[in-house]
């Protein structure tokens, strides 16, 4: 994990409007336990881009490992409304609503 974290930080240093690496580093961050660095990513990503599926859901699941399900709940649900047959969005969004 903390070369994924290395190689998208150098990414989006070069590119710092390059969408997909700052989710991709969001991704990483949050796979390596940096949740708050990992929410950051993924909130600047989205600010880009907020159809990004896969950002939506990482940020719900950062949310909710922070404690914060009503802003989990919001991103899951924005994740499920772009793709509805995900499964794995559904289980996290319901999993959440308990």
């Amino acid at each position: 994990a903390a070369a994924a974290v290395e190689h998208f930080r150098e990414a989006v240093r070069v590119d710092p409007g390059h969408v997909e690496a700052q989710k991709e580093l969001g991704i990483a961050l949050a796979a390596s336990g940096d949740m708050a660095g990992a929410r950051a990513a993924l909130e600047r990503a989205l600010e880009r881009d907020p159809e990004l599926a896969d950002a939506q859901a990482m940020l719900g699941l950062v949310a909710r490992s922070q404690g914060d399900l009503a802003l989990a709940a919001r991103h899951l649900e924005a994740a499920q409304r772009l793709a509805p047959g995900d499964e794995r969005i559904a289980a996290a969004l319901a999993d959440v609503r308990r």
